[in-house]
Order: structure tokens, then C-alpha cells, then sequence
């Protein structure tokens, strides 16, 4: 059975880590550990209710553009993660890893204005 830990390994590769959050959002991500570690949000086969529909667009595009699928057997997936890797992690407890309102601002701001790009095509290949 999962059980809750403050610091989780949620993807062994990058694709899988894309295909953990192609349906909930990589917010949800993020929020996981903060989040005592619910799992539903995770569990959905469609979209969550939190994104909007320009969030559900980037999301599509990804999803095609990468074939991504959400993971079946997810406790299953991340327990095992967890024993395999959580080990070999080296967390530096001196270091604050927390951001400040304003940096949270900072890079929304900055995710919103790359969104607006990719969706509107002024990103190249070459980006």
C-alpha cells in the first residue's frame, strides 16, 4: 500500500513523468508532496476539472505529439519507484527549497507567456 512521504519519485524518465500528468496537469505534480500524497487526481482518464481550456490544449498537443497515456496500476508504479530510487536520493536539508510569492508570480507569468506561444505556433523547432 502507498503511504505518504514528503518527497516522492513520481517517474523514472522523462516520458513517463509527461505521461503521469498528461490528463491531471503537471501542477498536480508538483502539488503531490504538499498534498499528502493523493493519488486521485492522478487516476482520471479525462481532464481535470482545474484546467482551463487552454491548459486542455497544451495538454492535447503533448498528449498526440508523444503518444503520452496516463499510467495504469498507479500505486503499484510509484511504490515501486520509491524502493528502487528513494534511497539514492541526496537531499540537502540546509537548503530552502520553497519559492517566494514573487517567484511563483514570476514564473507563472513566464509559463502562461510560453503557452501563449506554443499554442499560437511562434515556437520553432529549433526552441
Amino acid at each position: 500500500e502507498f503511504s505518504w512521504q514528503p518527497n516522492v519519485i513520481i517517474g523514472r524518465e522523462s516520458l513517463r513523468f509527461l505521461c503521469l500528468g498528461c490528463r491531471a496537469g503537471y501542477s498536480v505534480l508538483e502539488e503531490f508532496s504538499w498534498s499528502n500524497g493523493q493519488l486521485e487526481p492522478l487516476r482520471s482518464k479525462s481532464y481535470a476539472e482545474h484546467l482551463d481550456q487552454q491548459q486542455i490544449n497544451l495538454l492535447e498537443i503533448l498528449n498526440q505529439e508523444l503518444d503520452l497515456e496516463p499510467w495504469s496500476n498507479l500505486e503499484d508504479k510509484i511504490i515501486g519507484l520509491n524502493l528502487t530510487y528513494f534511497s539514492r536520493l541526496i537531499i540537502n536539508t540546509d537548503i530552502n527549497y520553497e519559492l517566494t510569492e514573487e517567484e511563483i508570480a514570476n514564473n507563472n507569468a513566464a509559463y502562461s507567456s510560453e503557452i501563449n506561444n506554443i499554442l499560437s505556433g511562434e515556437i520553432s523547432d529549433e526552441t
